[in-house]
């Protein structure tokens, strides 16, 4: 009789002990999982910037001013907590710009290209990404571009540190672990006629669709989510129509005062720090003179469409900077 030792040497049992390790070490593997080309973002060639878009001057829409309520009140089955509670806001007549601002735009004011969105789905030729919203901007980016927005445009610039508003003597822009003394101590110079973020109470204003659209639109008419997801799917991308994708500017039909893509595409900065709602009638509020984290609006391509509503708030501190993440412009109006 053969031993178990000896049977190793057996070649019927030993090619059969060969193909038993075979079958059970050849497993198939899980497949590779796409990364989405929006984010892993490659060396690129900055193609030359057409002459005749140098300067360019962007298209405003006039928002006269008047008195909402802001926020959700309590009954809304959709609100958030810091969305409470809803108060009486009035701002008074300012613009803002139709579109977002684009990685073209912010290229030939910077002449930097910090996007990682860079391709197109409606513009597949080499400067396609130019009409793309701007995205990975901080705060503090935002207002570099406004102030040297201003100075190309011969406006006053409105923001001012240290006693300049150039925004070459400000010095690096601070990251997480920088100190931030200096920059967040920014002040907005009042009376300058130059660009400039829109405030919190601006931005929902113009949301809403300003005095033309009832206060309690997209909480009494939207009580389910098949009605908010129809509403959104006219006027905004969400992660529920965009493809995981950003998307070319103007696409979606703009609002009741004709702005495009206030409700999704990229989030949007805003000037105010963040604070919590109190129940108390406002007339143009500016948030805080100090904070941790700064106002951020509207939805995103790559976020659900609950992030649409005009009353949802996102904050973040002003140091950091996100894919889904842009900003648009307003102006002062005397």
């Amino acid at each position: 009789m053969k031993t178990k030792i000896n049977r190793l040497y057996d070649p019927l049992f030993f090619f059969a002990f060969l193909m038993i390790i075979a079958v059970f070490s050849c497993k198939t593997p899980p497949p590779e999982v796409e990364e989405p080309v929006l984010i892993d973002r490659p060396v690129t060639i900055v193609p030359e910037i057409p002459q005749e878009i140098r300067p360019f001057t962007l298209d405003m829409i006039p928002i006269p001013g008047g008195t909402f309520l802001r926020g959700s009140p309590r009954e809304s089955v959709l609100a958030k907590n810091n969305e409470r509670p809803a108060h009486s806001v009035t701002v008074d007549d300012f613009m803002l710009s139709k579109y977002e601002i684009t990685q073209g735009q912010y290229f030939i004011i910077t002449g930097k290209q910090p996007s990682r969105c860079i391709t197109n789905p409606e513009n597949q030729t080499p400067e396609g990404w130019m009409t793309l919203p701007v995205d990975t901007v901080n705060w503090y980016d935002a207002v570099i571009f406004c102030n040297k927005l201003s100075i190309t445009e011969k406006l006053d610039p409105v923001y001012e540190i240290n006693g300049s508003t150039n925004p070459d003597d400000w010095g690096d822009i601070p990251g997480e672990k920088d100190d931030h003394s200096l920059w967040d101590k920014i002040i907005m110079i009042e009376g300058a006629d130059g660009y400039r973020l829109p405030t919190e109470a601006e931005w929902e204003y113009a949301a809403r669709g300003g005095n033309g659209t009832p206060n309690d639109s997209l909480t009494s008419v939207i009580r389910n989510r098949p009605q908010m997801n129809s509403h959104f799917e006219k006027i905004a991308w969400s992660a529920n129509n965009s493809d995981n994708k950003a998307h070319e500017i103007g696409r979606k039909d703009p609002n009741e005062l004709g702005l495009h893509d206030i409700s999704g595409n990229a989030m949007e900065w805003c000037w105010d720090w963040y604070s919590p709602y109190r129940a108390d009638k406002l007339e143009n509020p500016i948030g805080p003179e100090q904070g941790e984290e700064r106002i951020i609006r509207g939805g995103a391509w790559s976020y659900d469409v609950e992030y649409c509503r005009p009353q949802y708030r996102h904050k973040l501190e002003p140091w950091n900077r996100l894919i889904n993440l842009g900003f648009r412009v307003a102006r002062s109006q005397k």
